[in-house]
Order: C-alpha cells, then sequence, then structure tokens
C-alpha cells in the first residue's frame, strides 16, 4: 500500500463517461500510455524534474449557533484539486502550447513558435497520472482531472550552471453538466 516510483503525465486525454476511467494500455517497451484511439490528441508531458505531485483538498466551513460549542452545521464551500510538477522539456512546442493558457503554437518550414496572446479566454484539458504499482508494476494507480488550466504559467532559465524547467499547475475545474459526485476528476488503481 505504499506508492513509489515514476509516473507519466498526459495532457489532452479522453473525458470518460461517468463514473467510468479512461482507457490505459500497455506500449511495447511497458509503458503506460492512454489510449491511442480514444485519446489521439493527447500529448505525454515529458521528463520532470522531481516528478508530479496530485493535491484534492477541501474547504470546509463550520457554521455555530450560540446555543452550541461545536459547530451544528458544515458544509464544503471550495474544492481544490491539482496536478503540479516542473517539467525540464522546455523546447517541445507541442508540450508548450499546452502549458501557455493563450499561445497559439504554429509551424512552418523550418519554424516552431508559440505566439503569447492576452485573451481573456482560458484554455482547458483533460490531464492523466499514470504510474506503475511499486508492489506490483502489472497494476497502476491513476488520476485524471477532466477540466484543468495551467495556473503557473511558463518559466525558461537560459543558463550554464542550470537545465531549464517550467513549473505546471494544472487546476481542476468543475463540469456542472456531470454529476455532483463526478464532476472534477477519478483516481483509481488497479487491483486484478
Amino acid at each position: 500500500m505504499v506508492q513509489l516510483g515514476k509516473g507519466d503525465v498526459w495532457i489532452n486525454v479522453e473525458l470518460p463517461a461517468t463514473s467510468l476511467r479512461p482507457t490505459i494500455t500497455a506500449a511495447a517497451d511497458g509503458t503506460l500510455t492512454p489510449d491511442a484511439t480514444l485519446s489521439a490528441s493527447a500529448v505525454h508531458m515529458g521528463m520532470t524534474l522531481e516528478g508530479s505531485k496530485f493535491t484534492y483538498k477541501p474547504t470546509i466551513e463550520d457554521y455555530h449557533s450560540d446555543e452550541q460549542a461545536a459547530p451544528i452545521i458544515s458544509s464544503v464551500n471550495v474544492i481544490e484539486a491539482k496536478l503540479e510538477g516542473s517539467m525540464i522539456q522546455t523546447l517541445d512546442s507541442l508540450i508548450l502550447a499546452k502549458l501557455i493558457t493563450t499561445g497559439t503554437r504554429t509551424a512552418g518550414s523550418g519554424y516552431e513558435q508559440i505566439t503569447l496572446g492576452d485573451g481573456q479566454a482560458v484554455t482547458t484539458y483533460t490531464i492523466l497520472l499514470i504510474a506503475p504499482v511499486y508492489s506490483d508494476t502489472t497494476k497502476i494507480v491513476a488520476v485524471e482531472l477532466y477540466k484543468t488550466y495551467n495556473a503557473a504559467g511558463f518559466e525558461m532559465d537560459i543558463g550554464r550552471k542550470k537545465m531549464a524547467a517550467s513549473p505546471f499547475s494544472f487546476t481542476g475545474m468543475s463540469i456542472a453538466s456531470r454529476p455532483a459526485a463526478d464532476r472534477v476528476g477519478i483516481w483509481w488503481k488497479t487491483i486484478t
């Protein structure tokens, strides 16, 4: 029941139907990937400095009455769901286009570019973290956030003594058309 080891982050994977999980397959080399047909537009985040971290944190509001010392009602006011890390493949324009919220990627003869806009529309993506289970690498643990944006922006150091890296912080949003218990994402592991 202890997790240790690398995981892979994928952006723009399939959005599964309510209460289902995205389809994951194993490549010829054993690498776990989203299904190539169902997630045809998926982009692998590439290498990270120290892996990635999933956070799910509710903010609970307690309500009190004058007659009681303890709360009489508690309700969830805010849910924070994030997938964070620092990616090092800062020259991959397919990845960068997903990190730069208002950027547009184009490519032509001999170049790739991302124009940096100032629009107010936020581009969102699904994001999926897949990792083999430490005690049995034929099993996986995974988490998908259904609708996210990168709140960390993009950074790129250029220097002789430091490898370029950019933090990412994909913040989960609610999809109101899904059932209340399945609006933000899903965590799961395989057991058989």
